[in-house]
């Protein structure tokens, strides 16, 4: 992950050493078009302010160097000096119009990527909670209806006691059909959660901060990780594992990512306690207020004006099926603290 401070030292560094070169050499070649790598060295932020700001200074720096060989002698502008100048202008102007480019493309893929993540778990969402609502609408309903009937005939003089007694067992039919409905739902979903196997969770939680590199690095975030033993195994469908710490990871990247602080730390400490798992997710973002922190794991709620608010939810019950526990804190001075529990292997106790 290369931190800004570094890129914009190696940038000094390069800068000086190619503005000597280029002041006192008297080779007939451009030196001031080694000002590209410049570019392409602050490219690596990801920021289009950074790579303009590069650009320009690496203009002036040209300009200053030829100036400083010829004092901009009128009668030196037909010389090879000032083509090479307009060369290397050329050149660093056009690197950086490219950069700049790149890093725009670059954040519309993400941004559209995104948005189609969010499509899709919305369409699937509400295809899910419009094949439930049918599914358990039809047996309440006529439950409702064998109710009614059920009263109309209790209200007659004389009472229908067969009747009445039809339309109580057609409602308690269709109630049992429902519960059957609900309980197939716990069971489907119940189905990922089958294949559980032992994993080190510690080699899981940096493959999840390799695949969120992207969005370390263009939000220059710094990651730091204090695990406290060599590995934590823990017994569970790793996949489900995985999506959880995505989520909560994630989570706390968007946080820093919208922080106007350079104080952009996250910080992941594990360490085995009591026979299980523990797992500190702290960001330094902007936090969340204190009514909020038990509600943030509730189904559709979230504090982002685009989100879905199944994140955190999925996460808790994730967590949940695996027999551990997860809570917000705060962090202080500022920022959250998600905090997960997860039981250790049977194995790995044994072994202990």
């Amino acid at each position: 992950m290369t931190k800004r401070p570094f890129v914009w030292f190696l940038f000094c560094v390069t800068a000086v050493v190619i503005f000597i070169l280029d002041a006192i050499t008297s080779v007939d070649m451009p030196i001031s078009v080694l000002y590209v790598t410049l570019i392409m060295i602050v490219l690596r932020t990801g920021s289009a302010r950074n790579i303009l700001i590069a650009g320009v200074t690496c203009c002036i720096l040209t300009i200053a160097s030829y100036w400083k060989g010829t004092g901009f002698n009128l009668t030196k502008f037909n010389g090879t000096g000032l083509v090479d100048v307009f060369i290397s202008l050329f050149a660093i102007t056009s690197v950086t119009y490219l950069s700049i480019k790149i890093v725009h493309s670059e954040a519309s893929m993400r941004r559209a990527r995104d948005q189609a993540a969010r499509t899709m778990l919305g369409v699937s969402i509400n295809e899910l909670a419009t094949s439930v609502a049918h599914e358990i609408t039809q047996p309440i309903g006529a439950a409702a209806v064998n109710l009614a009937a059920a009263k109309r005939w209790l209200d007659m003089t004389p009472t229908n006691v067969l009747e009445v007694q039809e339309a109580v067992d057609a409602a308690y039919s269709s109630t049992a059909r429902a519960e059957g409905i609900i309980k197939g739902l716990r069971r489907l979903s119940a189905v990922a959660s089958a294949d559980r196997t032992s994993f080190d969770i510690l080699a899981l939680i940096r493959e999840v901060i390799a695949f969120l590199l992207h969005e370390i690095e263009g939000n220059r975030i710094r990651v730091s990780e204090h695990f406290y033993q060599s590995a934590l195994m823990i017994d569970g469908d790793r996949t489900l594992i995985q999506q959880l710490f995505i989520n909560v990871i994630n989570n706390a990247l968007e946080a820093l990512s919208h922080s106007q602080s350079e104080n952009r730390n996250l910080t992941i400490l594990a360490r085995a306690t009591e026979g299980s798992a523990s797992i500190e997710v702290r960001d330094t973002g902007s936090g969340i207020p204190p009514e909020h922190l038990e509600q943030i794991f509730d189904p559709f709620y979230t504090t982002k004006a685009r989100g879905l608010g199944v994140g955190l939810a999925i996460s808790r019950s994730i967590v949940a099926s695996h027999g551990g526990s997860i809570q917000a804190l705060h962090n202080r001075p500022t920022g959250t603290v998600i905090m997960i529990r997860l039981p250790l292997s049977e194995r790995a106790n044994a072994h202990d």
